[in-house]
């Protein structure tokens, strides 16, 4: 089974901390995030995988005419039937 991790946030207080646990304690195999929240990754020596680049689509198209519940319905529908 692959752990894997969206992280999304827009205050980045302890999203160092947090994703770093996920690796190191919790043994998550994948970090996944977009924008600021993946540089922020990058920026402290953490790999991180763009969303666009795991699912293949820019989640940005789908944003704009879906409403905040169906765009996470759609997150999960793409990350479920994702090969790793």
């Amino acid at each position: 089974m692959v752990h894997i991790a969206l992280l999304s946030v827009s205050k980045k207080t302890g999203l160092i901390n947090l994703s770093r646990s996920l690796v190191e304690e919790f043994n998550f195999d994948l970090l996944i995030s977009s924008g600021g929240t993946a540089q922020a990754l990058k920026d402290a020596g953490l790999f991180v995988t763009k969303f666009d680049t795991f699912t293949r689509a820019i989640f940005l198209q789908y944003k704009t005419s879906l409403n905040r519940n169906s765009a996470a319905a759609l997150f999960l529908i793409l990350v479920t039937d994702h090969s790793l």
